[in-house]
């Protein structure tokens, strides 16, 4: 029986209750009250049971899933420091295997100088400027230095190689 069915059957057996008039006794249903009643309760300690269960199985989880994450961290700091080496040894020129390819493409990025920000705000070039700490928009900077590279002092669009692996 489900927990709320034993509570509509105590209900049941509560209004069922009838007393005798002539004695004034109660008609005893009182047992199987006390049954449902007992009944109830160990359906109640079950479910927290179940509930501690749970709980415990979470904080189990959420530890693993700490350890995992410390794995993971490690596992991929190592293949960085791999790809790293390999980009070293290979020095920019593609491989080919049967099992894989290392292969370099042309990438542009953006770099500046430590003036670049002063220059920016003293010409009131703040459009290349993002507000935290000012920073160089280098989005935008690489946009203007893809059509004209000599417009802006302090900054120039440099071009890598960036390998991948498949």
């Amino acid at each position: 029986m489900r927990l709320f069915e034993i509570n509509a059957e105590i209900n049941k057996l509560l209004d069922e209750m009838v007393i005798d008039e002539e004695t004034g006794e109660v008609v005893d249903n009182t047992e199987a009250i006390k049954k449902l009643l007992m009944e109830k309760d160990t359906k109640i300690k079950n479910i927290a049971l179940y509930y501690l269960n749970l709980c415990s199985d979470a904080k189990e989880l959420k530890e693993q899933e700490e350890k995992f994450a410390k794995r993971r961290k490690a596992i991929e700091n190592r293949a960085s420091s791999l790809k790293k080496y390999l980009d070293y040894n290979l020095a920019g020129a593609n491989k080919e295997f049967t099992e894989c390819v290392l292969k370099y493409s042309k990438s542009k990025a953006v770099e500046v100088d430590s003036d670049f920000v002063r220059w920016a705000e003293q010409n009131n070039k703040t459009e290349y400027l993002r507000y935290k700490d000012p920073e160089p928009d280098k989005i935008k900077l690489k946009e203007v230095l893809s059509k004209n590279s000599d417009e802006i002092p302090h900054c120039q669009l440099i071009e890598k190689l960036n390998l991948s692996i498949k």
